[in-house]
């Protein structure tokens, strides 16, 4: 995984160099902690989509993203200081085509937080959301992590 979240957030500072992600990992996390099974192409998909959309929605074009274990899973965490999600709206963002009330300004689709969550369904984790409005949203991402043979 640590591959990957580098490699994400390089493609995503290419393509828009005025974002900003800054990833940290727990200290003392080891490989076999950061080692799941699934696809590399979806997982860097949903990772992508997680760093764009805390860049995108943030005035300041940064997204944290925090890496640490936890009881034989791998939480992601990213964080970002943007408009923030309103209460009534988090189930629904979820949903395909829906965009937040106060994010129609700003260029997109809708489509990214479901196909994330689809993809993080398809790999058994979790994908969980904790928002508010003009303070920012924070979105864990949970992923089981490879079991030692």
């Amino acid at each position: 995984m640590d591959e990957l979240i580098w490699q994400s957030a390089g493609e995503l500072q290419k393509r828009n160099p005025s974002y900003k992600v800054a990833i940290s990992f727990n200290e003392g996390l080891e490989d076999d902690q950061l080692t799941i099974v699934g696809n590399e192409q979806l997982i860097k998909t949903a990772l992508l989509n997680l760093m764009d959309n805390g860049c995108k929605y943030s005035d300041p074009h940064e997204v944290q993203v925090s890496v640490e274990p936890d009881k034989g899973q791998l939480v992601l965490t990213f964080r970002d200081f943007g408009i923030g999600i309103d209460e009534e709206e988090q189930e629904l963002i979820f949903e395909p085509f829906h965009r937040g009330s106060n994010a129609q300004n700003i260029k997109g689709h809708g489509i990214g937080l479901s196909l994330v969550q689809r993809i993080v369904k398809l790999h058994e984790g979790t994908l969980t959301l904790m928002s508010k409005k003009g303070k920012g949203s924070t979105f864990t991402l949970t992923l089981p992590v490879k079991k030692k043979i």
